[in-house]
């Protein structure tokens, strides 16, 4: 997310009263109290984050750091990004990265940029597994507008979405935002870069496919939000178009995912197809915006989606406010059953504060990056529904989001931000001790 201001306002008018249905297992962690994790934190010699005993961190790499050909080194705010097997050192992880920036001329070469008045951008960072630093990277899009989380695919590409549609009663960009991108990891060098408009035109965050159908599941930063799917009409070429569609509850048009929910209920899927994914949002006025289109056909509500992951079968996604206290809900969505269940929802702030990014554990727990206020934790959810700490941000008081976590390619390794002032962090230890 980028629009702080958005995130203060919330929380002034957070609705404290009421009760969560959650799991009773979950809601007795308490920070330092007994939980089903990793236990206790302690401050990390770095003093960046604090970790539970036996795990370490290394900073990969950071903001400002020498980047060739930008003389401002690095980009900032790193957020959203997917390992990917490297094109020809098979020693090296790859990892294709967003940089989650808005205003601002776009960098590297104006000529290859989407559009030369925004600055968010993609860029490819090999890394050495042996000292887990960068060895070399490479900008390869520039010019999007707050390209914030986004998601792998089958056939190696990236897809980076961009979380603003333009910029209200500012000077009018040179391009129309709003869109999905894909992304080649085995780029060489900067490529201009086209939007995918059959997936839509609206508040992207994150986008991961289904190996098995190619389908392309998509959720949407803003409120209302939908769940939305994409079913191309070629599964190897997006640019070909395909249908975009958002999910609704089977017998009840309208169904709203934002109160009064009970965890572990399976809500039975249907899909409604938007007549105009990418609507003129300038000239349409509010009725044009994808949502509302999905809305008036009796499609379902969320509230602010944020990241997600495709493992297991499953698509499993975070609400950053929904649930009855607005401090936010965890989601999956099974394809193969065509069920929706509500897996968490805090009742307070103090278990689990606006998850935003968000990566399943090869051993099968959820990693939750919290953007949440005034400290920031990675969260584990284990299937069972329990919930503990994992790591706390120390650094400047904490109040940066976690961004962009990422399980190395042989599992052993998470790499996660501090978005701000963004530093790329590598995460080791015994994590056969639980279930991250």
């Amino acid at each position: 997310m980028e629009a702080i201001d958005r995130r203060t306002l919330l929380r002034g008018g957070a609705v404290l009263a009421g009760a969560a249905l959650v799991a009773p297992s979950a809601l007795t962690r308490r920070a330092g109290a007994a939980a089903p994790g990793y236990g206790p934190l302690f401050p990390a010699p770095n003093g960046l984050i604090s970790l539970p005993a036996g795990f370490t961190c290394t900073v990969v790499d950071q903001t400002g750091d020498t980047f060739p050909g930008l003389a401002d080194g690095q980009p900032g705010a790193p957020d959203g990004q997917a390992f990917f097997p490297h094109p020809t050192d098979r020693r090296l992880w790859r990892t294709v990265r967003n940089h989650e920036l808005g205003s601002g001329t776009a960098l590297g070469d104006l000529g290859k940029a989407y559009d030369g008045g925004v600055a968010g951008s993609v860029a490819i960072y090999d890394i050495d597994p042996s000292t887990m630093r960068t060895v070399s990277k490479q900008l390869v899009v520039s010019g999007l507008l707050w390209p914030c989380s986004g998601g792998a695919t089958p056939r190696r590409t990236w897809l980076t979405c961009e979380e603003g549609t333009g910029f209200t009663g500012a000077a009018a960009l040179d391009q129309k935002h709003g869109y999905v991108f894909e992304v080649p990891s085995d780029a060489r060098g900067q490529i201009t870069p086209a939007p995918l408009t059959a997936m839509g035109r609206f508040v992207h965050e994150a986008a991961v496919t289904d190996p098995k159908t190619g389908i392309v599941y998509m959720t949407e930063d803003d409120t209302p939000a939908g769940f939305y799917r994409f079913v191309p009409f070629d599964r190897n070429d997006l640019a070909a178009g395909g249908t975009l569609q958002m999910l609704a509850i089977r017998g009840v048009p309208g169904y709203d995912t934002r109160k009064g929910q009970t965890v572990g209920v399976d809500l039975p899927v249907t899909w409604i197809t938007i007549p105009d994914p990418d609507p003129d949002l300038e000239g349409g006025g509010p009725a044009a915006r994808v949502v509302r289109q999905g809305l008036a056909l009796g499609a379902a509500t969320f509230d602010y989606l944020e990241g997600e992951d495709f493992r297991n079968g499953a698509v499993t996604f975070a609400s950053a406010y929904g649930g009855t206290n607005n401090h936010g809900q965890v989601w999956r969505f099974t394809p193969s059953t065509g069920k929706l269940r509500l897996l968490y929802e805090p009742k307070n702030r103090g278990v689990l504060d606006t998850p935003d990014n968000l990566a399943v554990s090869p051993r099968g727990g959820v990693l939750i990056c919290e953007d949440g206020y005034p400290r920031n934790y990675l969260r584990g959810l284990t299937p069972d529904g329990g919930v503990f700490d994992f790591a706390e941000n120390i650094l400047d008081g904490g109040g940066s989001e976690f961004s962009g976590p990422a399980y190395s390619p042989d599992g052993q390794t998470l790499f996660v931000s501090i978005q701000r002032p963004g530093i790329m962090l590598a995460i080791t230890g015994p994590w056969g001790k639980g279930q991250l």
